[in-house]
């Protein structure tokens, strides 16, 4: 499998390239970018930040170079829920590049803080980095502009949803699907995933059903069950059962999407502690109270121990929490 070949290789860049540590980082690049396409964001975060350290080592200082591969590495860390970190790491990587020149690695890094701001739900500011990418975009060579102007616009449909302008979402990835190749499956799966929810949140269950329940099909195919993508279908498979009262098939796709999260992002990450949190919502509307209460505190936990109690998506878990216990009577 990709998996096998992918662990195979990494063991022995290690082994064979230990002398060569430009070389050693730069396959370390490739293999934590291979990673990420599997959906596999612990180890494309470990490799990725050991890439870093190489190429910032005073005998080799590729201070550019770095710099493109902290906009992957703040991708991965947003991805699995840490905004802070990868904004940080975002920021870090725009202040290693000169003050003139490299548009491609500043186009990434402002597409990177874009992301992690949305993340952080600073929607404004989120949009003004990404239109900052779109500028630098614009100036690329035609096919690095294609793709990463795809990126770019995936990422501003993603500022829309998230600020609740869904009519503009949906434009967006309508616009956005009708660009990509037919052989570019793991783009246009991710944009028809977020057309699925897109369409959901705006209560056409209908539509966004099949390109859901397809592309959970197709996830499996294209990068087995151990995979990002498939943890974010059951999550929007989940909320879709839910929105039409079916609770079991709910719970269902939220005892998978556990069970997977914490062998593919660790059983104590923000992955997990956000779906945890959605499973308490739905085990309150099925009167287990109890198993509610467990799971918001173990997803306020998580949240805290990871970002700290100051950020918006600690407050969410903490008041999720607080309204438990008031529904119980514990004041």
């Amino acid at each position: 499998s990709a998996r096998q070949l992918l662990d195979h290789a990494a063991l022995r860049a290690q082994q064979d390239l230990a002398g060569a540590p430009l070389e050693l980082a730069r396959m370390r690049t490739v293999l934590g970018e291979a990673y990420h396409n599997i959906g596999d964001p612990r180890l494309a975060q470990v490799l990725l930040s050991q890439a870093v350290e190489g190429l910032l080592e005073p005998s080799l200082d590729r201070r550019v170079e770095a710099a493109q591969v902290m906009a992957s590495l703040s991708q991965e860390q947003t991805a699995a829920g840490n905004g802070v970190e990868g904004l940080r790491t975002a920021r870090e990587g725009l202040a290693l590049l000169p003050a003139r020149g490299h548009p491609l690695a500043r186009a990434q890094l402002y597409s990177a803080s874009g992301l992690a701001r949305i993340n952080l739900q600073q929607f404004a500011q989120a949009e003004t980095e990404l239109h900052k990418a779109l500028a630098l975009v614009a100036g690329l060579e035609p096919p690095l502009a294609a793709a990463l102007g795809l990126e770019v616009g995936d990422r501003l449909s993603m500022v829309y949803w998230r600020w609740g302008k869904l009519v503009q979402a949906e434009a967006q990835l309508r616009a956005l699907i009708g660009q990509v190749s037919g052989n570019d499956r793991t783009r246009l799966l991710e944009l028809s995933i977020r057309l699925g929810r897109v369409l959901r949140e705006q209560g056409r269950s209908e539509e966004a059903w099949p390109l859901l329940q397809n592309g959970l099909g197709q996830a499996e195919q294209l990068y087995g069950r151990r995979s990002r993508h498939v943890l974010e279908l059951h999550d929007a498979l989940a909320d879709l059962h839910m929105d039409s009262g079916r609770w079991d098939l709910a719970l269902a796709h939220f005892q998978q999407r556990l069970t997977l999260g914490a062998q593919v992002e660790g059983p104590d990450s923000l992955g997990v502690a956000m779906a945890q949190f959605n499973l308490a919502l739905l085990e309150q509307q099925r009167g287990n109270h109890a198993r509610a209460g467990e799971l918001l505190q173990q997803s306020w936990q998580s949240r805290v121990a990871v970002l700290g109690a100051d950020v918006p998506m600690s407050w969410r878990a903490a008041v999720g929490l607080a309204q438990w216990h008031l529904a119980q009577g514990q004041v």
